[in-house]
């Protein structure tokens, strides 16, 4: 495994394709003989004649090397007593085809000819490749080469099995805040084996996630940023945002510029705007980037994550939020995606409050909760929300998957942000003084299904199945 590959990502320059290969290479190769007619064998035919540029008989890995081999007939570089070729690729972002940026001889490991960048000889295509995507994997396919004259043509045939993966490409990430979300999603970043810088208010966290999964543990949130090209932030609301980022050994006070600042917390959409210029004016990016998902996502890698910035800095921060997340919308402009996670948060707070008072109404008149369940689940009222959550209500585990304190948090926002806009929202209104009291009874860091407990006190009865009375 490659222990790391500082600098690569987004780096404009002509010798990067050789940096990748000389980082890479001396590492274990994985030796394929020459398989004419199994595996994944490839034939390419190249016109012997001196008009050259004819091919045939390409598979899909073939018209791979057709793209990014230089030349053809007798000049193809290839010729040139290199008969065991490395092809080192990279990946432009998660997920995407590899491409070959340098090819090498097997045994000197020196690169051989040139390489096509989209159908233009180039021995700037890896330049091209790096100018255009952040680089976050690379690996090495040793090919056995076959040089036959057939008819007037050149053959080549290649042969392997597999393509071997030498490493990622560790980028250098932080991240601040290791709570119930921002302990999991940075530990999944470690897990696709990125450097991680690690901050949070309590060290205990910072020293279990660094001995866990290999944190780099730091004393404050600038010398976080002093070691990141990227840094990640998931933390309780907008003062907290605002000290670690803006404040006096903030993030702002160790970034350099040209690196980005992802906002993961759920806080104002003004702070945001205001953020993202107090940041752009040191050449700082700044991306809002709230998820949903709880626990259970960010545990798993499944958040969903709503972004709000410029296009370009979203494209460039992408791969490192898809070991976190699998579904990542783009909603606009910086605060855009804030917007996005309020209204959601909106929409399901009201929904709960609608769910606490037709059970507790149901319950008392006398229907089964878990027939009550299955009526909602198979109507119109069906919800996620509800089909989630009403098991844990049924089994009184209110154990935090996203408390009520922080539910209460956003709905002020919701509130705060519809004052701003001039939109009256009556309905959330009411539903915030259920959570104010809700608060107000010691349920503040109960799971904010907890809620139903108010109306239950109320009414004098328990949402519980009949059958576990």
């Amino acid at each position: 495994m490659c222990a790391t590959c500082n600098g690569l990502t987004d780096a404009p320059h002509s010798e990067d394709a050789d940096r990748l290969a000389e980082h890479i290479l001396p590492y274990q190769q994985v030796d394929v003989p020459f398989l004419p007619f199994a595996g994944m064998h490839v034939g390419m035919a190249f016109d012997h004649t001196p008009r050259g540029g004819h091919q045939q008989g390409e598979s899909k890995i073939g018209r791979g090397f057709r793209q990014h081999i230089g030349s053809v007939g007798d000049e193809n570089p290839m010729v040139r007593g290199c008969r065991d070729v490395d092809v080192v690729v990279a990946y432009g972002d998660i997920g995407q085809h590899a491409y070959a940026v340098q090819l090498r001889d097997h045994l000197t490991r020196k690169p051989v000819g040139q390489l096509r960048d989209e159908g233009r000889a180039s021995t700037g295509s890896g330049q091209e490749f790096f100018r255009r995507h952040p680089i976050v994997g690379a690996g090495v396919i040793h090919f056995r080469v076959l040089f036959q004259k057939l008819d007037g043509f050149r053959v080549d045939s290649f042969g392997n099995e597999n393509f071997h993966k030498i490493g990622e490409i560790m980028a250098q990430l932080g991240f601040l805040g290791l709570g119930i979300m921002g302990y999991p999603m940075a530990r999944n970043l470690l897990k696709a084996g990125h450097s991680v810088a690690i901050w949070s208010h309590t060290r205990a966290k910072v020293d279990q996630l660094a001995k866990e999964a290999g944190g780099r543990a730091c004393a404050t949130p600038m010398e976080v940023a002093e070691h990141s090209d990227v840094v990640f932030l998931c933390v309780g609301d907008t003062a907290m945002s605002e000290k670690v980022t803006l404040g006096a050994l903030g993030l702002i006070q160790g970034a350099k510029p040209g690196s980005v600042i992802v906002d993961c917390s759920t806080v104002a959409p003004e702070y945001a705007r205001r953020a993202a210029q107090a940041l752009a004016a040191k050449q700082i990016g700044f991306i809002d980037a709230p998820c949903t998902g709880s626990r259970p996502g960010a545990e798993g890698g499944t958040l969903t994550f709503m972004v709000g910035g410029e296009a370009a800095i979203y494209e460039k921060v992408k791969p490192f939020l898809e070991p976190m997340g699998k579904q990542i919308y783009y909603c606009g402009g910086t605060g855009l995606g804030l917007h996005a996670k309020l209204t959601q948060n909106l929409i399901l707070s009201n929904i709960l409050q609608a769910f606490n008072e037709g059970m507790v109404l149901s319950t008392k008149a006398g229907v089964d909760p878990e027939l009550m369940l299955d009526i909602l689940n198979n109507s119109a009222a069906k919800s996620g929300l509800i089909a989630y959550k009403a098991p844990f209500v049924f089994r009184r585990e209110f154990s935090p998957n996203f408390s009520v304190r922080w539910m209460h948090k956003d709905i002020g926002l919701v509130l705060e942000t519809g004052d701003q806009m001039s939109v009256p929202l009556p309905l959330t209104a009411v539903t915030q003084q259920q959570f104010r009291t809700a608060m107000a009874k010691g349920f503040a860091d109960d799971d904010f299904c907890s809620t139903i407990q108010i109306l239950e006190e109320i009414a004098g009865v328990e949402v519980v199945p009949s059958k576990k009375l």
